[in-house]
């Protein structure tokens, strides 16, 4: 394994602030437009809604009126023709009683279906959802509802449904004012780790559903006891994978800390793995810095492919670091600290190309350590020794970087793990200031957690790093020798 960083003292001063200060106003000012472009197309789709409903209407009522006419005229008509008739008998001796009564009346009725009046009433629901996008808990989920409803009206049912259970909550409804509700539908989790959460008003699932949430029984150490924990992934059923460098392992634990399996490393020698990574498929990637290569494992833990070897040329590694699979492409890569560049494979393993060498230019790198990708396969390295991330096309052309030398906000001291979660937030692992910076895709700084030390939520040296779908973070704590969790929520 490469020499760590050392580290350094975080400056003071209010330029983080100010920054971030700006970044609220801009980002209140975007949302800001947001909403009213938002209310303007609502107001569209609505009076789009009813003018159907008034082109069914008025279509309706010509078909009743065209009917109404026709069925007069043919009565007129029948009445004239009896006229007539009667007018004949006025000049006859005899005739037959029954031929004097009118033979049309006026039992022609009009019923309207009270059903579509009532209907037409309730035609309509404004509502204001209020839940977390991340509503990760320890006790429950609680959604909250507001409904403008027609007076007199009850609100429509909702249902909040979850995806591993199949069960729907009980809701309880307020009425907070004349023709105004708010439902408030709790979940209580019954199993543990991630799920998600189907909400449906009046058969109709809401905007954002699924919400993504997770069971949790409390923050911090996740896993104890691990030996150099280097890497970490977790697979479609929220399993931790470890790389335990020191150990030679690959170990696979439940969402609670449970071990379940290690890695059938028969016939592979590991030696100091490093990176990991889950392919499509719930393969997991490893790179092994001892042995300068690149394995493939099975779910179960059986090995599929190992390649590479120490050298300069393609599938040669020096000394890889850190491992990720993009979901765009299907392509794999790798980064290589001693070579200071990425090798992209193809899913079959086969070489691709290289991206990157060593130097001080955009595309250029001074140690690079760990890579990670963001939902358009754009792939983001953490350049160690250059204090910085640095942003490229899947192909490897260069976009953009960000971070600088320190330990005040947005700066990066010695980045050696990267990760971007489904919301495109960057978490940068930092070695020199043993923290976890978050920015957005393009860099902004948001914020950090975590400093030197042993107690929860503290790091000595924060080497890998993964978000699951609910926003809960996993961060290998190397020199703590643990796995820590947490929650970061924007």
């Amino acid at each position: 394994m490469a020499e760590r960083p050392s580290a350094a003292l975080p400056p003071t001063g209010v330029s983080g602030l100010l920054e971030a200060t700006d970044t609220a106003v801009i980002n209140l000012d975007r949302r800001h437009a947001e909403i009213v472009e938002h209310g303007e197309k609502l107001a569209i789709n609505i009076h789009s809604k009813f003018d159907e409903l008034h082109q069914a209407l008025y279509a309706r009522e010509g078909e009743l009126m065209a009917k109404l006419e026709g069925h007069t005229k043919q009565q007129v008509k029948s009445l004239s023709a009896q006229r007539k008739e009667v007018e004949i008998l006025q000049t006859q001796r005899s005739f037959d009683p029954n031929t004097l009564e009118p033979r049309e009346t006026t039992n022609t009725c009009f019923v309207p279906s009270a059903q579509l009046v009532k209907d037409c009433k309730k035609f309509g629901i404004v509502y204001y959802a209020d839940i977390p996008r991340k509503a990760i808990t320890e006790q429950k989920v609680t959604a909250y509802y507001r409904f403008i409803c027609p007076l007199n009206s009850a609100p429509p049912e909702a249902k909040l449904i979850s995806k591993i259970t199949n069960k729907a909550t009980k809701c309880v409804v307020k009425e907070r004012e004349k023709g105004e509700y708010e439902i408030e539908i709790s979940y209580q989790p019954t199993v543990g780790g991630g799920s998600e959460l189907i909400v449906r008003v009046g058969g109709e699932e809401v905007v954002g559903s699924p919400f993504p949430v997770a069971l949790i029984d409390k923050l911090g150490t996740v896993i104890n006891d691990l030996n150099k924990p280097y890497g970490v992934a977790l697979n479609q059923a929220g399993e931790i994978i470890v790389a335990e460098g020191d150990a030679g392992i690959v170990s696979i634990f439940s969402p609670t800390g449970d071990k379940l399996r290690t890695l059938d490393t028969r016939g592979t020698a590991m030696k100091n793995p490093q990176g990991v990574a889950v392919d499509g498929d719930d393969n997991i990637l490893v790179v092994e810095g001892g042995n300068h290569r690149l394995l493939k494992f099975s779910r179960e833990g059986d090995l599929i492919a190992a390649i590479g070897s120490h050298g300069d040329g393609p599938g040669q590694f020096n000394d890889p670091m850190g491992v990720c699979v993009n979901s765009v492409n299907g392509k794999v890569y790798v980064v290589d600290y001693g070579a200071h560049c990425v090798h992209i494979f193809n899913s079959d393993l086969t070489f691709s190309s290289k991206l990157g060498s060593e130097g001080n230019g955009n595309g250029q790198f001074n140690s690079p350590w760990d890579v990670a990708f963001d939902h358009s396969g754009c792939v983001y390295v953490a350049d160690c020794y250059h204090h910085r991330v640095k942003v490229f096309t899947p192909d490897g052309g260069y976009l953009r970087q960000f971070g600088k030398s320190g330990s005040g906000n947005g700066e990066l001291n010695s980045p050696i793990s990267i990760c971007v979660d489904s919301n495109d937030l960057v978490y940068v692992g930092e070695n020199g200031s043993h923290r976890v910076s978050v920015f957005t895709c393009e860099g902004v700084f948001l914020k950090s957690f975590g400093s030197e030390g042993s107690r929860p939520g503290q790091f000595s040296s924060p080497y890998g790093i993964v978000v699951d779908q609910c926003g809960m973070v996993y961060v290998s704590d190397v020199w703590n020798n643990r796995v820590q969790k947490f929650i970061f929520v924007n």
